[in-house]
């Protein structure tokens, strides 16, 4: 009996071990990882999560997973690369290789990459779904025309994680998307890119023509340079340009209003002698950091905030009927910028005006307190009245006292004093202020004792009463007795007969 009931107990066990799907494995001694894992895990693994240390002996056991079961995820995110052969850190030829129909679900390669001599094959009909890339600088996994991640066929969603800073040259450019530059090859996959918040550099062709951005595209704004990368020809001493950002691309953006990234300073986009980056919108919006800007603009209003005028590569690049310049910089800009007011439809830039900017806001209210669960209604000027941008938001320093909605209504919350603001959406150190008090109306008075009976005439008895709530704006009290022939209060709070 007890053998049959080990074996059950052995048995279920097997059972269960093989049916695990998810494994998170530390591997602390690279090219120790095959025994980490089991023949029945990795017949039922469908994602596989390694940290700690690999090397091209690990590699080749997890390719054997790859290819031979059902994984479907790979995150080596947090994996430090450990071959002796090429140094820490460097991924090396073959690093992940998908061979037949193969298809995952996602790789996330290692964040820290040092170096790059190969990459990922895929190879026949393989394929990757989403791949994720998290190396703060992705010139280390690609460093130059021939050598990229992706050897053949791209994944359906390429994803550059937070954290990431540097894109170079070419970096997801593969040999037959030069094909279809240089040849006119059709491309045969599209892919999507999802781009973060910390891209400080984008640069030359860092993507190629088939692929997507999210529809309306923008850059992240914390873009700094967005670059051409300039090559020889043939040994031909002069130098060209290649555009920077997809060949000869029609920016897919909004066609009410398009910001460049916040902190751009240069966008280089050339080929050769021309800007070849089309943006067109109803509204085009450059920041104050922004000094160069070599790309073709098409708008109706256009908006530069940089007090010198933004260098542009040709006249004819900028086809803008009303350009908004800083205040005082309206002579630089028009002994800078080839224009001509409305004179006809050839006019590059048809006329150039100063942005009057908001200088002050003042708020007006018909009070300025208000009782709990009440309201009050504020209103903003915006001095001067012939500025640009008259729009503000309202603000409360403390939304626990009080809240302030889109218009101006003050609530109050609870009792306190509360500062609420309208900030110029144009300029945010613009704002009006105005001072609210928020008064808490009683809502009882408890008195410490029921009934009493004084036997004396003369007898007194002292009374405590509690005003409520304890935030109670006004605690005052007043005494009373309803019968003074009977019972007078001597004093406050205390009874005498």
């Amino acid at each position: 009996m007890k053998k049959v009931l080990l074996l059950l107990i052995v048995s279920l066990c097997i059972n269960l071990h093989a049916q695990e799907t998810k494994l998170v494995i530390d591997n602390q001694n690279p090219g120790w990882l095959s025994s980490l894992i089991s023949y029945p895990q990795q017949n039922t693994l469908e994602e596989l999560i390694v940290t700690g240390f690999v090397n091209k002996a690990d590699m080749d056991f997890i390719n054997g997973i790859i290819n031979n079961h059902n994984l479907k995820v790979l995150d080596l995110d947090a994996v430090n690369l450990a071959e002796a052969e090429y140094g820490d850190g460097v991924i090396w030829h073959d690093f992940i290789k998908i061979n037949g129909d193969r298809s995952l679900q996602k790789i996330c390669l290692p964040r820290n990459i040092n170096n790059n001599i190969g990459g990922i094959i895929i190879n026949n009909k393989g394929s990757i779904d989403s791949l994720v890339i998290s190396t703060e600088d992705i010139n280390n996994i690609t460093l130059s025309l021939s050598l990229t991640v992706i050897y053949s066929r791209p994944p359906k969603y390429l994803i550059l994680s937070e954290g990431v800073k540097n894109i170079p040259n070419y970096a997801f450019m593969t040999q037959q998307d030069f094909d279809e530059m240089y040849y006119s090859v059709e491309p045969a996959y599209n892919y999507s890119v999802t781009c973060p918040n910390t891209i400080k550099k984008i640069g030359g062709y860092a993507f190629p023509k088939r692929a997507q951005f999210e529809y309306p595209f923008t850059f992240p704004d914390s873009v700094e340079y967005i670059g051409s990368y300039p090559l020889k020809y043939d040994g031909i001493s002069y130098w060209g340009y290649q555009n920077s950002w997809n060949c000869y691309s029609n920016m897919n953006i909004s066609e009410k209003r398009f910001d460049f990234p916040k902190k751009l300073k240069v966008y280089n986009g050339l080929k050769q002698n021309a800007a070849v980056d089309n943006f067109v919108s109803d509204t085009i919006v450059v920041y104050s950091d922004c000094d160069t800007l070599y790309a073709r603009l098409k708008a109706n209003v256009a908006f530069f905030y940089n007090r010198t005028p933004v260098k542009y590569y040709s006249s004819n690049d900028y086809q803008i009927n009303t350009l908004y310049v800083p205040e005082g910089c309206l002579s630089a800009y028009t002994n800078t910028y080839p224009y001509s007011e409305a004179i006809n439809n050839k006019s590059r830039i048809r006329q150039i005006k100063e942005m009057i900017t908001v200088k002050e806001i003042s708020i007006t209210g018909n009070k300025d307190e208000c009782y709990v669960g009440e309201q009050l209604q504020l209103y903003a000027s915006i001095y001067p009245s012939d500025a640009l941008f008259k729009s503000c938001h309202w603000e409360s320093s403390d939304t626990t006292i009080a809240t302030v909605n889109k218009s101006g209504n003050v609530r109050g919350v609870r009792a306190g004093c509360v500062e609420i603001y309208a900030i110029s959406d144009e300029n945010e150190s613009v704002k009006g202020v105005y001072s609210v008090n928020v008064l808490q109306h009683v809502e009882g008075i408890d008195i410490d004792i029921d009934s009493y009976t004084l036997n004396e005439i003369g007898e007194s008895l002292e009374l405590q009463a509690t005003v409520l709530p304890e935030d109670a704006s006004n605690k005052e009290i007043i005494w009373k007795s309803t019968n003074e022939s009977v019972c007078v209060w001597c004093q406050e709070g205390k009874s005498c007969q």
